[in-house]
């Protein structure tokens, strides 16, 4: 007999962006959420992300958009895009 295999411990999304070793973060890009400053990467969403990346021991990509339709539009296509915005 064949058929799909179901997996019996799935894993959890944080253990796939461990496994994966990137956290990948969509957030907007402005003044306060997050924008290249003059020494780099800025802003609170951007700290937040970097906070957590450090913690977790991976490597941080942001994706910004720079409105907040093509933001909504990002996410919905990207499973594994954390979304700082509601």
């Amino acid at each position: 007999m064949t058929g799909c295999q179901i997996d019996s411990d799935p894993k959890s999304e944080l253990e796939n962006i461990k496994e994966r070793g990137v956290l990948r973060v969509g957030t907007l890009n402005n003044q306060l959420s997050y924008y290249i400053g003059p020494d780099g990467p800025t802003g609170l969403d951007y700290e937040l992300a970097r906070q957590f990346a450090d913690e977790l021991g991976v490597r941080l990509e942001m994706k910004p958009a720079y409105r907040q339709a093509s933001f909504s539009l990002h996410c919905k296509r990207a499973k594994s895009i954390l979304s700082l915005r509601a």
